[in-house]
């Protein structure tokens, strides 16, 4: 799935300078609930692997609480698949060891900023490190 969804509230500045995306270009988009049952059938049952895995269920976990009004639902959504951070894999295999954070560094994954630019992107470290491996 590759879409751009009305927020229902205002996009802030901040925001639009980051991703580039305005109130006008979404003034026409369908907004979460629309796409759930869509989003439902892709995520449903299977490991989705992310960048920064923790920020993106969070911001399901906010959408579903939104939608359905019940911490028990969105529970039970998000427990519908297991969700795994590819962030720290590809810090330890890059060796960016933080001595000040003890802990692994995060690192940008280049391109765009844009959802599917980033799947791509991170598909792309994903399979070089498999082959480095």
């Amino acid at each position: 799935m590759n879409e751009l969804l009305d927020p229902r509230e205002p996009i802030t500045a901040r925001a639009s300078d980051l991703h580039g995306i305005t109130g006008s270009r979404v003034a026409h988009a369908p907004c979460f609930a629309d796409l759930l049952p869509e989003l439902t059938a892709v995520v449903a049952g299977r490991r989705c692997v992310a960048y920064n895995a923790r920020f993106d269920h969070g911001v399901l976990a906010r959408e579903l609480l939104r939608h359905h009004g019940d911490v028990s639902l969105v529970r039970a959504w998000l427990d519908g698949s297991r969700w795994e951070d590819a962030i720290r894999p590809a810090a330890v295999a890059k060796g960016l060891w933080s001595a000040d954070g003890s802990r692994y560094r995060r690192q940008r994954l280049g391109g765009r900023y844009d959802a599917a630019d980033k799947c791509r992107a991170l598909l792309r470290h994903l399979h070089h490190l498999a082959w480095a491996a």
